[in-house]
């Protein structure tokens, strides 16, 4: 939860789980703001009554490109991204919300709501076959509310086991006309509402729990065993290179005599060319990596009851 008056960046990996009566992943309160920075992933799961992914009252969210937003929910009302109270919302990253019960994005309760997805922000909507994946306004007459999809945006939707990939060709504007306006927005009217072009399945980011999988370890370890095989073999070279017990390159000295009155000779001084001479590092194999960066929130896996 963000207390009120609260400004918040997010940064690095962030992990969070809910559950109990409410089970609200992350709770933005009224006059807050909270900003999801350039390369952050923010990975929530909720479940329990209602389960809610983002809930906002009355705040502030924004989201950069290059930001990873991914939502799971399994609550009784399980709305992926609840906006209320007046709320602003920006969306310019990756957004990925998964629902069974909920909407996944509502822009609802009260007037002064207003969600935009902007140019080059990718938003994956999944949702069980009961309920839209899109829902701007409240039928209990609360006031207007908007949604703005600009031009250059990417929607996906998945439903009744189909999934529909679109590109956003022209900016658009949803506008509940009255105060018991509700509209919804679902693969059978997107095309009629929007100004959309399917397309081909683009890649979705990677998820956070993705991050850190033993392949990238073997990855790492292998690319270490290549460097040490290199190493070895230069060595292995400038040990070979010496003649009669004398090696010019493990820094022996080399007499040459011209004469038997040893009255003309010519000494030689070699070099050491090993490896640890010129301080070529010698890796140990990768066995952990760092879970994140340092982020001014802590990455770490929060749980509420």
């Amino acid at each position: 939860m963000l207390t009120n008056g609260s400004v918040t960046q997010i940064e690095g990996k962030i992990n969070i789980n809910a559950s109990g009566f409410l089970g609200i992943g992350l709770f933005i309160a009224s006059s807050s703001s909270a900003y999801v920075n350039e390369n952050a992933e923010v990975l929530i799961e909720t479940s329990g009554n209602y389960g809610y992914g983002i809930y906002t009252d009355g705040a502030q969210f924004y989201s950069a490109q290059l930001s990873s937003i991914d939502i799971k929910t399994k609550g009784n009302y399980g709305y992926g991204f609840l906006q209320g109270y007046g709320g602003t919302s920006d969306i310019s990253g990756s957004l990925c919300i998964n629902t069974q019960q909920g909407n996944a994005l509502y822009n609802s309760y009260t007037s002064g709501n207003t969600f935009n997805i902007n140019s080059g922000a990718q938003v994956y909507l999944s949702v069980g076959s009961s309920v839209a994946p899109i829902r701007n306004g409240y039928d209990g007459g609360y006031g207007i509310n908007i949604l703005n999809v600009t031009a250059g945006a990417k929607l996906a939707i998945a439903q009744n086991n189909k999934t529909n990939w679109y590109e956003v060709k022209e900016s658009w504007q949803d506008k509940n006309d009255s105060s018991t306006d509700d509209h919804e927005i679902s693969t059978d009217n997107i095309k009629d509402k929007l100004s959309v072009e399917e397309t081909a399945a683009w890649e979705l980011p990677k998820k956070i729990e993705e991050v850190g999988k033993e392949e990238t370890v073997k990855d790492l370890s292998g690319n270490s065993k290549q460097y040490q095989e290199i190493i070895n073999q230069y060595d292995s070279l400038i040990k070979d290179a010496s003649y009669k017990g004398i090696n010019l390159l493990q820094n022996d000295k080399l007499s040459v005599k011209f004469n038997e009155t040893n009255t003309a000779d010519l000494s030689v001084q070699g070099k050491d060319m090993s490896s640890k001479a010129f301080a070529i590092i010698r890796l140990s194999l990768v066995t952990t990596i760092p879970s994140s960066p340092p982020a001014r929130i802590s990455p770490k896996v929060w749980s509420m009851s």
